[in-house]
């Protein structure tokens, strides 16, 4: 289609659709615009937002986990140590990484023990 057909086809259907938009009433109008723009806070925006702050987490978090503070390190014998501020975080966080490692062992636990006790 030549560029000068389409510029007028979207000239008409830019007249066109400012004056259908005149004929609907101010209210009916206003309660247009306010569900639209409910649906893009509710359901739009939240996405756009979750996208965006995954994107820069995974940017800032790879970001740090590239430090030399997180580089893995060898020793005289060829094996690797952490660092100290990986040690630090694993001290911090012991309590959890161990309730974390044991939550299914001891589910199944009490699991097993409540089959044999309701035989």
């Amino acid at each position: 289609m030549p560029k000068d057909l389409m510029s007028l086809e979207e000239r008409v259907a830019e007249k066109v659709g400012s004056e259908l938009v005149d004929l609907i009433p101010k209210e009916q109008w206003n309660e247009l615009i306010a569900s639209q723009v409910e649906h893009f806070t509710k359901n739009i925006a939240p996405k756009i937002i979750e996208a965006e702050l995954e994107k820069r987490f995974t940017e800032a978090i790879r970001f740090e986990l590239s430090s030399p503070e997180y580089a893995e390190t060898w020793n005289q014998v060829s094996q690797t140590y952490t660092s100290e501020a990986v040690k630090k975080i694993v001290i911090e966080s012991a309590p959890e990484i161990f309730a974390a490692m044991l939550e299914p062992v001891t589910s199944g636990f009490i699991q097993n023990l409540r089959n044999q006790m309701f035989r």
